[in-house]
């Protein structure tokens, strides 16, 4: 048997604003335990989300086991495992008897920072009756998706960075042909970055069909990257770096302008990023 989701919402309507240590007034089930009754939440977009699960009063389980599917779940699978590549599944144990009335994080390894990629409408967490004996109670009240931004950009950043790899080929060919000048390699002109493969149409393909617009930066050779609202309004340089004695070319990703938030935050977005 599964509870409908829509229960749940109610309990969400009413304490969505709510903190942990505010006394909490909203719809529940106490749930006998062994009675095979599930509860299911579904994750309403794509997007990563930290998951906070809300504690009735009375719930005595120590350990209710919630079952998170960012993925959904495997066909005709029982197993719950993270090794799954495909339907990874996620063990979480909340002791309800020390939580009642308050809204606690899914954590691994009590990780605040813990949030899954979920796919909406796919993806989902549910917690069990089953498993438990007939002298506990499983509470159930309401789950709430919280978006977690910092990982949703760092992954899109992530995609975004690998994107312009024939880009940062092509600059890196082109200095190493002028001995290390970088003058000569930032446009994508006939006699410049078009020998190399590197056209306008090129560029303004990238920015046409992802959530940045490129341009490479004249004088440095740096490819240039102004993300939209769902990379965080960051904007990033990506700069070559020339070693004096081999000529060799490295790359330093470079956080230089923020429209939301700041350019501290968005350098955490992309590894070994500078700013």
């Amino acid at each position: 048997m599964k509870i409908k989701q829509s229960i749940f919402a109610i309990a969400l309507a009413f304490s969505a604003n709510s903190v942990q240590s505010t006394p909490i007034t909203a719809p529940s089930l106490n749930i006998p335990g062994g009675s095979h009754v599930n509860a299911v939440w579904r994750a309403p977009t794509n997007q990563y989300y930290k998951v906070f699960v809300l504690v009735p009063r009375h719930a005595t389980t120590a350990n209710a086991l919630y079952h998170v599917y960012p993925k959904g779940k495997r066909p005709h699978s029982t197993e719950c495992t993270t090794t799954d590549f495909n339907y990874p599944c996620h063990e979480v144990a909340v002791n309800q008897a020390l939580n009642q009335n308050m809204w606690v994080q899914l954590k691994v390894n009590n990780n605040p920072d813990t949030a899954w990629d979920f796919i909406g409408g796919k993806g989902y967490v549910t917690v069990a009756s089953n498993a438990l004996s007939s002298t506990e109670n499983l509470g159930v009240a309401g789950l709430r998706f919280e978006p977690s931004y910092s990982l949703q950009f760092a992954a899109e950043w992530s995609r975004a960075i690998a994107s312009v790899s024939a880009i940062k080929l092509a600059i890196s060919e082109c200095i190493n042909d002028t001995a290390g000048d970088v003058a000569p390699c930032d446009s994508t002109s006939p006699s410049e970055l078009e020998k190399y493969g590197i056209t306008a149409d090129a560029i303004a393909t990238v920015s046409k069909w992802e959530n940045y617009s490129v341009s490479i930066v004249p004088l440095t050779a740096a490819i240039q990257m102004v993300g939209n609202e769902t990379l965080g309004g960051c904007t990033f340089q990506v700069q070559p770096i020339v070693a004096i004695n081999t000529g060799s070319v490295t790359w330093q990703a470079k956080a230089i302008a923020a429209t939301t938030g700041s350019v501290a935050d968005c350098a955490k977005y992309v590894k070994y990023s500078i700013y």
